[in-house]
């Protein structure tokens, strides 16, 4: 490629390469301090006090160009306001305007600009009284570039050590990130690239606090018409350094759901890694996709089972899953009675522990069909009922229920209320025994519930286990 590195003008203001570079960086990567020093120094000859009344209190700039980035061209302006600035505010307006002094000025805002500013060479600068306000000077300043422009751009964005699902995320919040890049390069010259990287890295570190601030980004510019941008993303600390998974159901037994959890655990680890404020952010999106997963498995799909996900803590992040079938509930239980007295033959001991299995069918959400096996280990014998249930609320808090026991040939009728999230009133009366029993059952976790069971005849404590 052509070098276009070469100042037009340095054989006329006698500045080598290496120290138009270093006043370059003067002026863009210091901003307006540098600036500041170097136009001190060169106006010096320049200044004297007026005592005249009227006096330069703001300057404004402006830079016109055909081929001017909007960022490149606020930095520019501020710099030529820094320069401005220090050679103009305090003076006096009729000095300033005056004509010979006013193309002295004119000349060191340009000589100045001119020998530090590569890709672009000044063809104008004008100083004068602002029309708008009392004490203003505007200072127009016209660019033309040297050569060949950035016209258009190919951005490719690489998220750094994390998997294709938050790459894809990460990816949407940046979906308009070359905007970044579009306001800062369209149109500068290809001569003017190197420079312009601290413009480019401010502006993108201010896109990436504003839309993903826990992330970090660095780029790598291919100057040329066609110009090639790599983005580099990586995140930023703390990160998820653990995913620990927990995997319930209340419609289904419990260790039937060991049978995803090792393909499960391999999905949820994505997260390893991972911001935690991100995770945070993005926690509804993140669950959506784990319950996509889980609820996609054959088994779990003919069973119309459907997964609701709860992501909780920091660095050491907990998966919740919940999967609950909205047509088929099947439980299997086990109950321990304690505290239970024989009294007139009303109660038989051998019957303290029992495992029961439920298997009901909801033709919708407020019906349910359902079988139901009691067995008894200790004296080795067993029970069925077959019922009817029917939610009397849409919340499917208080249910009545009717069921035929096939093993004394009687019917059975219980009510029960979850008035509390952990807690349940029941009522059931055997019509075969002619005993009512009433229970308040408290649940401690998933996997255990304890009751206080009370009849005519008794009262007790049962717990009952969730497998």
């Amino acid at each position: 490629m052509k070098n276009l590195f070469i100042c037009r003008r340095t054989d006329e203001y006698d500045i080598s390469k290496r120290e138009r570079t270093g006043l370059l960086s003067l002026f863009f990567l210091w901003g307006k301090r540098g600036a500041v020093w170097l136009v001190l120094m060169l106006a010096l000859p320049f200044s004297h006090v007026e005592a005249a009344a009227g006096r330069v209190d703001s300057v404004t700039a402006t830079v016109s160009s055909s081929s001017l980035p909007p960022t490149v061209r606020g930095r520019m302006e501020n710099t030529i306001e820094a320069i401005a600035g220090q050679l103009l505010l305090g003076r006096s307006m009729e000095t300033v305007t005056e004509a010979g002094q006013r193309a002295a000025n004119e000349e060191i805002i340009r000589s100045v600009f001119d020998k530090v500013l590569i890709g672009y060479s000044v063809t104008g600068v004008s100083c004068g009284a602002s029309s708008g306000a009392d004490g203003a000077v505007q200072v127009r300043v016209s660019l033309v570039p040297w050569d060949a422009t950035i016209d258009s751009l190919e951005i490719t964005t690489e998220v750094e050590g994390l998997t294709p699902i938050i790459a894809n995320l990460v990816r949407q919040d940046l979906a308009d990130i070359e905007t970044v890049f579009r306001e800062s390069l369209i149109g500068l010259p290809i001569a003017a690239s190197d420079w312009t990287n601290g413009v480019v890295k401010k502006r993108l570190n201010d896109y990436m606090n504003q839309r993903l601030p826990e992330f970090r980004a660095d780029f790598d510019i291919e100057a040329d018409a066609v110009s090639r941008v790599r983005v580099l993303v990586y995140p930023r600390v703390p990160i998820v350094r653990s995913v620990d998974l927990c995997m319930r159901s209340d419609t289904l037994p419990n260790f039937s759901l060991l049978a995803f959890r090792e393909e499960y655990e391999g999905k949820v680890n994505f997260l390893t890694g991972v911001p935690v404020a991100f995770v945070r952010r993005h926690e509804k999106e993140l669950a959506e996709i784990l319950e996509a997963s889980l609820d996609a498995e054959p088994v779990l799909k003919a069973l119309r089972a459907k997964t609701k996900v709860t992501i909780t803590g920091n660095e050491r992040l907990t998966v919740m899953s919940r999967t609950d079938s909205e047509r088929y509930h099947v439980r299997i239980d086990g109950w321990a009675d304690i505290g239970h007295r024989e009294k007139k033959g009303s109660h038989n001991s051998d019957r303290d522990i029992r495992f029961r299995l439920r298997a009901g069918y909801l033709p919708n959400s407020r019906n349910e069909f359902f079988g139901q096996l009691d067995f008894y280990p200790q004296d080795a014998t067993a029970r069925f009922d077959a019922g009817y249930r029917y939610a009397f609320d849409k919340g499917q808090k208080v249910w009545g229920e009717l069921r035929y026991d096939f093993h004394y040939s009687h019917m059975t009728y219980g009510m029960s209320y979850d008035f509390l999230p952990k807690w349940r009133l029941s009522y059931e009366y055997r019509n075969g025994e002619k005993l009512g029993e009433t229970a308040l059952r408290y649940r401690l976790h998933d996997f255990l519930a304890v009751e206080y069971a009370v009849n005519k005849n008794d009262n007790w404590v049962r717990l009952i286990g969730f497998f």
